[in-house]
């Protein structure tokens, strides 16, 4: 590995463990090198480092330490291991259609130890954390890689960004901006979640015209509103932001160990068969 690309392995947050991606399994020299100016090309790329051009189910993974931020204080709280899964098929038209299912766990800052409370420092209060997860969703990819809901979730505004892509050091570079508002009830005022990946795989893998997932390297970071559960003030100022890191195309044996300890106890089904439990929401869509 050289220089340039260690030291941007090193901005991206990931540990020199993961710091290698796999070699694609085929072997096969690309015939030609990736075009990314081209709208089929650049559809091809972000589907292969984010989904997959098969049915296959991808496991995607991130962990991150949350800290709260007021005026220019940073607090360190709680961390979090969050797994998507994602199975696509094309869709008429062009483009794809991807049920994906999201499931996180908050840690231990160090993201050792899944925690059910957690000791607020900014009201003194004990809260509890409750389950995370929502149903899977279908999610409608356009050929120019516009993303949106197939079934919107009423008071709820989603927004996903993707920047060019470019190509440095051998490898190809996809960033993600997602913007999302909803209205809780109960809640005093909207909840805000913006946060920004940003992708990494090898460009001699993506250029390989046999290809159908290629594995990548993310840092991840968000701006978030105080999280309801935290109980905090209406009026208390600040957020929450989170900063960390993460790989696409993973096996659950990659998966750190905190959320697969949680997962065996709570949602074991995700483990024994991902295929069999997206499968509901193809059947709904």
């Amino acid at each position: 590995m050289d220089l340039k690309r260690r030291d941007a392995m090193k901005i991206m947050g990931a540990s020199a463990a993961a710091a290698a991606l796999p070699a694609q399994a085929s072997g096969h020299t690309p015939a030609v090198p990736l075009d990314l100016q081209s709208p089929e090309e650049r559809l091809r790329t972000f589907m292969l480092i984010r989904h997959a051009l098969d049915e296959r189910v991808v496991v995607n993974w991130a962990k991150a330490r949350y800290f709260g931020m007021v005026g220019d204080e940073m607090t360190p709280l709680f961390g979090v291991v969050s797994v998507v899964l994602t199975q696509s098929r094309p869709k008429a038209g062009g483009g794809y259609r991807s049920v994906s299912y999201e499931l996180g766990y908050f840690t231990d800052h160090e993201g050792t130890t899944v925690i059910d409370t957690f000791d607020n420092p900014y009201t003194g209060e004990t809260v509890t954390i409750p389950d995370g997860g929502y149903p899977p969703s279908v999610v409608l990819i356009s050929a120019d890689l516009e993303q949106r809901l197939e079934k919107p979730i009423p008071g709820m505004t989603l927004d996903h960004h993707i920047s060019p892509l470019y190509q440095s050091d051998g490898q190809i570079w996809l960033t993600e901006r997602v913007q999302s508002e909803a209205l809780f009830p109960g809640a005093p005022k909207p909840f805000r979640y913006n946060d920004v990946s940003t992708y990494h795989a090898s460009a001699q893998a993506l250029a390989d015209p046999e290809a159908k997932q290629v594995p990548s390297l993310v840092g991840y970071s968000n701006v978030v509103g105080w999280r309801p559960w935290l109980k905090m003030p209406a009026d208390h100022p600040g957020h929450l932001s989170a900063f960390g890191s993460g790989r696409t195309g993973s096996r659950f044996a990659e998966v750190p160990k905190a959320w697969i300890d949680r997962a065996k106890v709570r949602r074991p089904e995700l483990l024994q068969d991902p295929g069999a439990f997206l499968k509901s929401a193809w059947a709904d869509s």
